[in-house]
């Protein structure tokens, strides 16, 4: 991929929040932008799926893994000549392939991969949550107003995704959300990536997604 002088300076501080669908990373992920915005960082967020809505799937790029790094890139380059030191862009990064796509999209930027995990059965009660709206108001969320059938054929492929990451190993650091709240999971990443001290907070409601 040829890179404009651009992208080679964009320097600054990126992580990626991945994992399968249900285990948090939307409402993790913001929730850690609002503390670097808390704690006097200059700092974005973006949405990778958010950013990937094209239909239909182009064969080459059959999940808009290039498309999305390359429009990260250039959303980076934005914000960072704006001042951004840091960025959290949370989506998914399915394996150590899709990695290096983003990795080399990013060349000045020092990456650290964050994978959230979860067990099959948080997942599931996850997932069937965001029917009613349980969980971060993603525009265009596909699982909003489904069937319980539906919704059952989603954790059970949340939960074989969770598999294929646990053995893809496409991370540099992996949480476990199980049990905790989001404030818990923010705290150990921060801890994990020294981007930030751990600060004292109020007690927060249980994760929904």
């Amino acid at each position: 991929m040829i890179q404009s002088d651009a992208a080679a300076n964009a320097a600054g501080n990126i992580l990626p929040i991945c994992g399968p669908a249900g285990v948090g990373k939307s409402t993790i992920g913001f929730e850690l932008y609002q503390r670097y915005l808390r704690v006097g960082r200059t700092a974005a967020y973006i949405d990778l799926d958010q950013i990937g809505f094209l239909r239909p799937d182009a064969a080459s790029d059959p999940s808009h893994h290039q498309l999305k790094a390359r429009k990260l890139a250039a959303m980076w380059r934005t914000y960072h000549a704006a001042g951004a030191q840091h960025l959290v862009a949370t989506g998914p990064i399915p394996s150590a392939a899709v990695r290096q796509i983003c990795l080399d999209a990013l060349p000045a930027a020092a990456i650290t991969v964050c994978r959230l995990h979860a067990e099959v059965a948080e997942l599931h009660t996850r997932i069937r949550s965001r029917a009613s709206g349980g969980s971060w108001p993603q525009s265009g969320d596909p699982q909003r107003g489904q069937s319980a059938e539906y919704l059952s054929r989603v954790a059970d492929q949340a939960a074989a995704s969770a598999q294929a990451l646990e053995h893809a190993k496409a991370e540099d650091i992996r949480i476990d959300t199980g049990g905790r709240i989001v404030i818990e999971a923010v705290d150990l990443i921060a801890a994990a990536t020294d981007s930030l001290a751990v600060q004292p907070h109020p007690p927060a409601p249980r994760m929904q997604r």
